[in-house]
């Protein structure tokens, strides 16, 4: 798909990484290419999982660049669960800054794999164009390799930057 073509992005990333600048900075950078449009003329949505981590600091970040326009982008969080099963710091953030929630209702649990994780990251990627993936830096397992590979498997693109 061409840049140009782009309406609806995911993004999934890691909830370790070194609290750093060099982190931070990049997701700012990547957050204000993002809502100036000046990549994705069309871009209209972006969906967020709504986890502590680069989900929360991406979903602050774009909305920071997003509230400055009057033609804003629509910024969706969905959640595996139900809101309430979300860290206070991360249900804090969706309430601050996310425009829409998408409650999934399924049951988070270890005994299954953590299947609730990537069926929201599914849902979120089956409605995006591309994938923006942030995963750690040199791990090949988790939710969001999941989402890459899922993402890779369903044709789309992935723009991936590695955390620290």
């Amino acid at each position: 798909m061409k840049d140009e073509d782009v309406e609806a992005i995911a993004i999934s990333g890691t909830r370790s990484y070194l609290q750093s600048l060099k982190n931070s900075d990049l997701m700012k950078d990547v957050a204000m290419v993002l809502m100036s449009r000046s990549r994705y003329p069309k871009l209209k949505k972006i969906y967020f999982g709504g986890a502590l981590g680069v989900d929360s600091m991406m979903l602050t970040f774009c909305s920071r660049y997003n509230s400055q326009k009057s033609d804003r982008i629509n910024l969706f969080v969905v959640v595996p669960d139900v809101l309430e099963s979300q860290p206070k710091l991360a249900k804090d953030a969706i309430a601050r800054y996310a425009h829409e929630l998408i409650e999934l209702k399924n049951q988070i649990s270890r005994k299954d794999g953590w299947q609730a994780f990537q069926k929201r990251n599914e849902q979120m990627i089956d409605n995006s164009d591309l994938l923006y993936a942030f995963p750690l830096k040199g791990k090949t397992t988790g939710g969001t390799i999941n989402a890459i590979k899922y993402a890779e498997k369903c044709s789309k693109t992935v723009i991936k930057y590695e955390l620290e």
